[in-house]
C-alpha cells in the first residue's frame, strides 16, 4: 500500500506540559470556576485567555475548558432540572449544533497564525463579549425579530467550537426571555451541557490524539472546578452582586485590552 501523508494537526503541541505548566492551568481553571461563582459565568471570558497566557494552545484551551466543566454543567442541569425549558430548548441547541462545525473548522485555521495573533484575536472576543453582557437587557421579556435569536444561537456555536467563549450571545437571548432567574440558568445548564458531546467528538476528529492530554488535563482538573466555584458562591454571599460584576467585568476589559495592544508595543 502507498502511504498517504496527513498533515498533522496545525495547532498540536507535541511536548508534553511539565509540572509548572499543569500547576498554572489548575490555577486558571480555580480562578476561573471561581468568578464563575460569584457571577454566575464568564468563566470561559476568564479562563481561555489564561490559558494562552499559561502556554498552552488555543485548541488545547478549548478542550481543556470543555471537559472541566463537564460535571459543573451537569450537576447544575441535575439541581435544576424542574426548571429546564426543555420546549424553548430545542431551537437554540439545534442551531448551535450547525455551527459549532464551522467554529471547530476556523479553530483549527488558528494553528496557522502565531501565537500573539492567536491572542490578540481572543481579546478581541472576550472585548466583544462584554459589549454585548453590559447590554443585556433586564428582566422584563424583551421583543425582536426572529432574525436576532438565529443570530445568536448560531453566533454561540461559532464562539464556542472556535474559542470556547460562546455564553455571552444565549446568555443575552435567554435574560431577554423575561423568565425567573431559575428557568434562565436551568436552560443555560441544558444548551452549555448538550454541546459538550459534539463539541468533543468534533475536536477528536479534527486533532485526533494530539487533543487527547488536553483532554485528560481537563478530567483531571474538573475537582478543582467544582472546589472553584464553591468558593466563588461563598465569596459571591459576602459581596454585591453589582460590585462583583463591575470588578470582574474590569479586570476582563484589562486582560482583553492588554491582549490586543500588547505585540503592537513590540
Amino acid at each position: 500500500m502507498v502511504a498517504v501523508p496527513t498533515r498533522s494537526p496545525p495547532d498540536s503541541r507535541p511536548p508534553p506540559m511539565s509540572h509548572l505548566e499543569i500547576a498554572e492551568v489548575a490555577v486558571a481553571l480555580l480562578v476561573a470556576s471561581m468568578v464563575q461563582g460569584m457571577v454566575g459565568f464568564a468563566s470561559g471570558m476568564v479562563l481561555i485567555p489564561l490559558l494562552l497566557i499559561v502556554g498552552t494552545t488555543l485548541s488545547e484551551a478549548v478542550a481543556i475548558s470543555a471537559v472541566a466543566a463537564f460535571a459543573q454543567n451537569l450537576l447544575g442541569l441535575y439541581a435544576l432540572r424542574r426548571e429546564v425549558p426543555f420546549r424553548e430548548s430545542v431551537r437554540p441547541i439545534l442551531v448551535r449544533f450547525l455551527a459549532l462545525p464551522v467554529g471547530i473548522w476556523a479553530l483549527t485555521l488558528s494553528g496557522d497564525l502565531d501565537r500573539d495573533q492567536v491572542r490578540q484575536i481572543v481579546g478581541a472576543v472576550v472585548l466583544g463579549t462584554l459589549v454585548l453582557v453590559l447590554r443585556t437587557p433586564d428582566r422584563k421579556r424583551q421583543r425582536y425579530p426572529a432574525v436576532w435569536d438565529w443570530l445568536a444561537f448560531s453566533s454561540s456555536g461559532f464562539l464556542v467550537g472556535f474559542c470556547g467563549i460562546g455564553g455571552p450571545p444565549i446568555v443575552m437571548w435567554a435574560m431577554a426571555q423575561g423568565w425567573p432567574p431559575a428557568r434562565t440558568r436551568g436552560f443555560l445548564f441544558l444548551v452549555f451541557f448538550s454541546s459538550m458531546f459534539p463539541q468533543l467528538a468534533l475536536l477528536g476528529l479534527a486533532y485526533g490524539r494530539a487533543i487527547g492530554p488536553a483532554m485528560l488535563l481537563g478530567v483531571v482538573g474538573a475537582p478543582v472546578v467544582l472546589a472553584g466555584t464553591y468558593l466563588g458562591l461563598r465569596i459571591g454571599r459576602h459581596f454585591s452582586p453589582r460590585v462583583l460584576r463591575r470588578v470582574s467585568f474590569a479586570i476582563l476589559a484589562a486582560m482583553a485590552l492588554v491582549e490586543i495592544v500588547r505585540p503592537l508595543m513590540r
